[in-house]
């Protein structure tokens, strides 16, 4: 696929010839239209494992393991065994992520991130632990700069914190209100603008 190519490129070109570009020898121009966790995800797991087949393998391992996430985190948020087997289920077995964990391309990786970044802001409500909201913040920018369409879901998720802390969980079953969230759904929006930042 084109897009693939263009995400090859830019790891194959910034290893050998140290410039973000998805040209090839001789036209290469840097490229400011993609952005760099793809690719750099490609360039540390093709140089670490066996080149193409080894991202498509570590790509299939995340994709289940967004699966395991999604039981994790329905399991976090409803605390019903059932619907969470259920949801990672359905996750499992949904063709698209089936079919795009191999292929060269960011759904898979962009999906991981969000999910984790996620389960990291509940995992601060459940626990009152303030090092999970800078976890969920820097992999929320992390998500960003993986695929830019993402750029305004760090301040929809922080907005959604903030009320769900006025609105007492929307019924959840998150009975630890440890922290302020208020207060912390802005600290997440700010630290996840301000690993996007550098990249701008």
């Amino acid at each position: 696929m084109p897009d693939s190519f263009g995400y090859w490129r830019l790891a194959v070109n910034l290893l050998q010839h140290g410039v973000f570009s998805q040209g090839v020898e001789g036209t290469l121009y840097p490229d400011a239209v993609r952005t760099p966790v793809y690719p750099l995800f490609i360039l540390i797991v093709k140089e670490l494992f066996f080149g193409f087949y080894g991202v498509i393998i570590i790509q299939e391992i995340i994709s289940a393991l967004v699966a395991v996430l999604t039981a994790h985190l329905t399991m976090l948020i409803f605390a019903n065994a059932t619907a969470s087997i259920m949801a990672g289920l359905l996750v499992s077995a949904n063709f698209a992520s089936i079919l795009f964990a191999s292929t060269l391309l960011t759904c898979t990786l962009f999906t991981f991130l969000l999910l984790l970044s996620i389960t990291c802001l509940f995992l601060s409500i459940k626990t009152g632990k303030h090092y999970y909201i800078l976890f969920a913040g820097v992999l929320a920018g992390l998500m960003v700069l993986c695929r830019p369409v993402g750029a305004l879901l760090p301040l929809l998720m922080g907005c959604m914190f903030a009320f769900m802390s006025m609105k007492q969980g929307f019924g959840l079953r998150l009975t630890s209100y440890r922290l302020p969230i208020t207060k912390w759904a802005i600290w997440f929006t700010a630290i996840s603008y301000i690993i996007v930042l550098p990249w701008v």
